[in-house]
């Protein structure tokens, strides 16, 4: 500790060559430059670890599916377990999950309905017949 003039008369200098000033003055430079970027680095990373999409979702094993196509000679609506599944004629297959279902038909002669069974990658063919008040079913490879 210099306290006063005389502390400062006594003391030493030492005497630092430039070059030595200068390395020192480098080195301390070249330590800060370094450390801003490994902080920048890590700041990349850890912005690039927070925005990345998130991994798509397994999705469950998807349910085989049938085939439903109906024949009607007259205006009917079709419901599959609830669902209505179209209205004719003319009348498209439709695509249907496989399983038991409640087949009902509604025409303007009434309801008719029927326990099916849809097989997968099956095309179940439904035939009404209202004068009759029939429904026939037949199984076939859908094309």
């Amino acid at each position: 500790r210099i306290t006063g003039i005389e502390g400062l008369a006594k003391l030493e200098v030492h005497d630092t060559a430039p070059e030595v000033v200068v390395g020192r003055l480098q080195s301390r430079r070249l330590f800060r430059l370094t450390l801003a970027v490994a902080a920048l680095l890590a700041l990349a990373a850890g912005v690039f670890w927070v925005t990345r999409p998130a991994p798509p979702e397994k999705s469950p094993a998807a349910a085989r599916s049938a085939l439903f196509e109906l024949r009607a000679g007259e205006p009917t609506t079709a419901y599959l377990a609830g669902r209505a599944v179209g209205s004719g004629p003319p009348f498209a297959p439709v695509s249907v999950p496989s399983g038991s279902a409640l087949l009902e038909l509604v025409s303007a002669r009434g309801r008719l309905s029927r326990r099916v069974e849809l097989m997968p990658d099956e095309k179940l063919v439904v035939e009404v017949d209202w004068r009759q008040r029939r429904i026939t079913t037949s199984y076939a490879k859908p094309r």
